[in-house]
């Protein structure tokens, strides 16, 4: 009877154990801003963090590659989805870029 409780007890931690792991791959982490852009090519685009956002606490200029090779002209206001990473060169990058939208 003891080795079965012992064993129901160890099934029981092994599944919430398994759960939060799964909580945590479920919960990806989004962060979201909006930038002007002051420079564009066929692999990147160069912007500035409008102001009130973090990431412009961060830097004043941050690079983009220009994956879906978006028409963008400078002056244009963007918003960007990303994972919440910024890479600490200059100008900044950002992690993995999940959406760009033009505003204007």
């Amino acid at each position: 009877m003891k080795k079965c409780s012992y064993i129901i007890g160890i099934m029981l931690v092994l599944c919430t154990l398994a759960a939060c792991a799964g909580q945590k791959k479920m919960g990806s982490k989004t962060a979201a801003f909006q930038a002007t852009v002051l420079e564009v090519s066929e692999q990147s685009i160069l912007i500035e963090p409008d102001e009130g956002f973090m990431e412009r606490d961060v830097s004043d200029q941050i690079r983009i590659t220009n994956i879906e090779g978006l028409e963008l002209h400078v002056g244009d206001t963007i918003e960007i989805q990303y994972n919440g990473e910024i890479m600490e060169t200059y100008p900044a990058q950002l992690g993995e870029v999940y959406n760009i939208t033009l505003l204007e």
